[in-house]
């Protein structure tokens, strides 16, 4: 039974059910206001109409075309004014027309009925064709990240060791310079951070000469100017050499940076952005893509801090698919200030950009209660005055199963706060620290994080090994779930699910006696009206499939939860033996218990436990016209054909060999094929011939050339206009040489292609046909020779 809506015209047919060519629908009359008009109104029948061809395409809306009604056997109308109740039964001919029959009732009395209704398809109106009339889909398995690791999912970025290296050298080296320099000649900062900055810079003196050599110090600037150029030039071309030259640039321009001229010739986030992106590094491909495939429609929040960096790019790149879907029903980006119209690049439809202050109410600033599936903070709450008020606010914005993907900075290496520093935001909320900590350490953020009542850290990684970590990077679950056991046998009480176990040894539904399916029947509608499940454990069926005997429970299982609406999952399982698959069992049956779908989703009902993975399905559609399509090889070519002679649309290409050259003939690259009468004819079957062939004119270009062709009349690369052996609509053709025309660049190959035919056609008629011969002449002379009655035509 299928639910059927009208279309946007008439608005009558309120709502059809439909089932095998048969379909009902209530319509709505007496509301147009001109009724006493007509026995039944106009509108009636036209939903009658519409609800006809629901029935004869069952309710498919891809299959729904335009038609129109043509003609019927016997239509018999009473009079009425009421809503009706139309009840139709059609079915589709060979040509797509719909022919059935419909009777329309209201209180009980037959109002109208019809005999015999003919509709016809309209070509030129009705809905557009659908890209893909098949509906295919494809299943695919691949691991459910709520059983997966987040450790190695999430990686630091690989060869960045060796570079993290030489950027604390090198902002250690600048640090010993820019105190040289404040000792050479003490500076007093224009603005107050700055100062904190002078304090910070001049307290980094003993922490330097342990990192650095102690021969370091005895250096003068000249040496220590070469061994920073050493640095620059072995950076250079790495993703690291614009953080190098950038705090360079800081070292050479501090007078400048401390007067406060810098700023005020446009120092700020926006200069730094190369800064940001490479502290920001970090591989969440396999995160991003096991999410996506998890939870298809994700709803993602991306907090921003004001950077000018975002990760929009990349994480709706994971997202996206190959042919092209994008598994994220909604991506909020968001930044702490008035969002500007110019800066906002939607990726796609469901991307939208929004202001929001981390650091005060959400639902005050326009945010919806719906929650996130997955939240981004990366570098957005470093700078804040109450972190563990912001974190607050964020988790308020989390779904109960959603996930928080944090990545702060906690640096060890000098050369952020080098950098960074100067900005008055990197001084913000200091105060709130212990003395000398500029930025939290991975266990400060922790310890943040569990003030702020998160649930369990999935994971911490690092970008680098300490102590060249520049962020932490924190997955994090709301809630965790508690796993409740069940014995075989047990009737459970009220609100307790059951996991069976009968499949493990035989398959119990392959020749199951009536008996026993009655008691599991039984036992099934038990647990459903105690509000209870059940997690039916068996063998690998969809992966790895041993015993296809197993596979019953998956179809039944499927008909129970949609006919029943009764909770019954399947777990297949690889090995009952192993230790870790019982373990990855009883986690499945955790999540199974914690089951809630979503507006848009049903919780997942299927699982399967192979290679040591818990893996769930998804069906992602593709068109099914694209997956037949084969590329052609390098020594095959294309040539139209009729499989039905009199039927145009059995037309296709089919595949064979490219042919062997004689001496005297050539290969012709095919790009535009004239379309005769004679192709006409044989196409319909009027033309019977051996084999079914189209297109004897065509243009192209030469790819191939016989022994015998001399190069000065063709050579690979020409471009020609030419007759062939009937198979002009190829991708490739073969041809005498003799009958090959080189064509200038100024004549397109869709001219050429169709000039040989009526060419030749002229010819024919007025030498073969007409006689025509020299000195005769044509048209304009003829009328005057009629005019005069003269006998003779002369010049």
């Amino acid at each position: 039974m299928r639910k059927w809506l009208a279309g946007p015209r008439q608005r009558t047919s309120s709502l059809a059910s439909t089932s095998h060519q048969q379909a009902v629908g209530n319509i709505v009359n007496g509301r147009q206001g001109d009724e006493v008009n007509y026995h039944i109104h106009p509108t009636v029948l036209d939903g009658t109409l519409q609800i006809l061809g629901a029935a004869a395409v069952n309710g498919y809306a891809r299959k729904t075309k335009a038609w129109l009604p043509t003609s019927i056997d016997k239509i018999s109308v009473n009079r009425c004014i009421s809503d009706v109740v139309t009840s139709v039964s059609a079915k589709l001919s060979s040509n797509f027309s719909v022919i059935g029959d419909g009777r329309c009732t209201s209180g009980g009395m037959t109002v109208v009925e019809s005999i015999g209704i003919r509709m016809s398809l309209a070509d030129s109106a009705g809905a557009p064709e659908l890209p893909d009339a098949h509906a295919a889909s494809r299943c695919e398995w691949r691991p459910d990240i709520d059983f997966l690791h987040m450790n190695e999912l999430i990686h630091a970025p690989a060869g960045r060791t060796d570079h993290l290296r030489l950027l604390e050298e090198l902002g250690d080296i600048c640090l010993l310079l820019s105190q040289r320099s404040f000792s050479e000649s003490p500076r007093s900062p224009m603005l107050p951070h700055l100062s904190k900055y002078v304090a910070w810079v001049r307290a980094q003196s003993t922490s330097i000469v342990t990192r650095l050599p102690w021969t370091w110090t005895g250096l003068d600037n000249e040496a220590i100017s070469a061994r920073i150029e050493g640095i620059i030039s072995r950076l250079a071309d790495t993703a690291a050499a614009p953080v190098a030259s950038i705090i360079c640039q800081i070292c050479t321009n501090m007078d400048s940076f401390l007067s406060g001229e810098s700023f005020g010739n446009g120092f700020s986030d926006g200069m730094l952005i190369p800064v940001y992106e490479f502290i920001g590094q970090m591989d969440r491909t396999e995160f991003i893509q096991h999410l996506g495939h998890s939870k298809p429609n994700l709803r993602i929040l991306e907090i921003g801090a004001g950077k000018g960096v975002s990760l929009h790019h990349f994480i709706v790149d994971e997202l996206t698919r190959p042919d092209g879907e994008i598994l994220c029903s909604k991506y909020n980006i968001t930044s702490p200030g008035y969002v500007v119209k110019m800066t906002q690049e939607k990726l796609f439809p469901n991307m939208e950009f929004a202001s929001f202050d981390i650091s005060k109410d959400p639902f005050d600033q326009g945010f919806e209660e719906v929650g996130y599936d997955l939240i981004i903070a990366v570098n957005a709450l470093h700078e804040a005055e109450d972190v563990i008020g912001s974190l607050a606010n964020i988790k308020k914005l989390l779904r109960p199963d959603g996930r928080l993907f944090l990545q702060e900075l906690c640096p060890s290496s000098k050369w952020v706060s080098y950098v960074l520093g100067l900005l008055p935001t990197w001084w913000s909320n200091v105060a709130n620290e212990p003395a000398g900590t500029l930025r939290l350490s991975k266990e400060g953020w922790i310890s943040k994080l569990g003030a702020s009542e998160f649930g369990n850290i999935e994971a911490v990684t690092l970008d680098a090994d300490e102590p060249h970590q520049l962020t932490v990077t924190m997955v994090l679950d709301k809630e965790g779930y508690q796993v409740v056991k069940c014995k075989l046998g047990d009737i459970p009480p009220a609100g307790q699910d059951v996991i069976s176990l009968l499949d493990v040894e035989n398959p119990i539904f392959h020749d199951i006696k009536e008996a026993h399916f009655l008691l599991f029947k039984t036992f099934l509608l038990g647990l459903q009206d105690r509000d209870a499940g059940m997690l039916w454990v068996t063998h690998l069926i969809d992966i790895g499939c041993k015993d296809p005997r197993y596979a019953q429970i998956l179809g039944l299982s499927r008909t129970i939860r949609t006919e029943q609406l009764a909770d019954l999952a399947t777990c297949q399982v690889d090995s009952f033996e192993s230790n870790n698959s019982i373990n990855q069992l009883l986690q499945v049956l955790a999540k199974f218990q914690a089951r809630n779908g979503d507006e848009e989703l049903n919780p997942d009902f299927e699982w399967a436990i192979f290679n040591e993975r818990v893996q769930v399905a998804r069906y992602h559609p593709f068109v099914l016209t694209d997956e037949l399509l084969v590329a052609e090889g390098a020594n095959e070519m294309a040539t139209l054909n009729v499989r039905t002679p009199g039927r145009v649309n059995s037309l296709h290409y089919a595949r064979h060999e490219r042919k062997v050259l004689e001496s005297d003939e050539v290969e012709i690259r095919v790009y535009s094929a004239g379309l005769n009468f004679r192709d006409v004819s044989v196409a319909l079957g009027i033309v019977e011939l051996p084999v079914r062939l189209f297109g004897i004119e065509a243009a192209g270009i030469v790819t191939r050339v016989g022994t015998d062709v001399s190069p000065n009349d063709l050579q690979i690369g020409d471009r020609v206009v030419f007759f062939c052996r009937k198979d002009a609509f190829s991708t490739y053709t073969t041809t005498l040489a003799a009958v090959c025309v080189r064509i200038p660049d100024s004549l397109s190959f869709n001219q050429a292609g169709t000039m040989l035919i009526p060419y030749f056609t002229a010819i024919h008629s007025m030498i073969n046909v007409g006689r025509v011969s020299k000195g005769q002449v044509g048209s304009t002379k003829t009328r005057v020779y009629w005019r005069h009655n003269q006998r003779k035509i002369t010049d």
